[in-house]
């Protein structure tokens, strides 16, 4: 994403690895963020764009490069680690250039932790919630989280038994009039419960910066 005088001016996306055959079609959408102002809040390309017509998690990627660009920050990085839950129950973790800045005990999507986000059912505007009772920094990372939080529960069943997905219109691949044209990419899910440090070994080229 390039900037120039506070607005977008170009953004491209490249889908290294995509869990369905339709899903790196939808770089080109984020084209239509060209123009638009930087904000400080990165969930407000929610609102530049139709978030059902984009893949949502180059539109979550890009609303952090807009935010940190415009708050002025060289890098950002966030991990996050989610367990496999046993009997629904895990605890998640999230660091911010590689500090600890969130831990949630969650019991599938409920937070069990302690305030501000104890009870709190990630399912029911989280985004809406966290912007308006938390401070930025924390609302971006929690907005992050809830993210990951959420897609974790994919590991859950076998997502290469489901050939094609749902026509939810939730995004740009389930929209009802392309659904069943994209196919599982097999073995895109990969497990490093066991091996953690391999994670993303395949991806030291473009994630160097890690590194720095």
């Amino acid at each position: 994403m390039s900037h120039k005088n506070n607005c977008v001016t170009e953004i491209e996306a490249n889908s290294i690895r995509i869990p369905y055959s339709l899903c790196s079609n939808a770089a080109p959408e984020l084209q239509k963020l060209i123009g638009q102002d930087l904000t400080s809040i990165a969930h407000s390309v929610h609102r530049m764009t139709d978030a059902r017509l984009q893949c949502t998690h180059l539109l979550d990627m890009a609303g952090l490069a807009i935010a940190a660009s415009r708050r002025g920050e060289e890098k950002l990085n966030y991990q996050i680690e989610v367990p496999r839950r046993i009997l629904g129950k895990t605890t998640a973790l999230l660091y911010r250039n590689k500090v600890r800045l969130l831990q949630w005990d969650m019991n599938f999507l409920v937070i069990e932790s302690s305030p501000p986000f104890s009870g709190i059912d990630l399912k029911k505007g989280f985004a809406g919630w966290a912007i308006a009772n938390l401070p930025l920094e924390l609302s971006e990372a929690a907005i992050a989280f809830r993210r990951a939080v959420t897609i974790s529960l994919g590991r859950e069943q076998d997502l290469d038994k489901i050939e094609t997905m749902k026509p939810t219109n939730f995004c740009y691949a389930q929209q009802t009039e392309r659904v069943t044209q994209g196919k599982r990419v097999i073995g895109s899910t990969k497990d490093y419960t066991h091996i953690p440090n391999s994670l993303c070994e395949e991806d030291r080229d473009w994630l160097r910066f890690l590194e720095d």
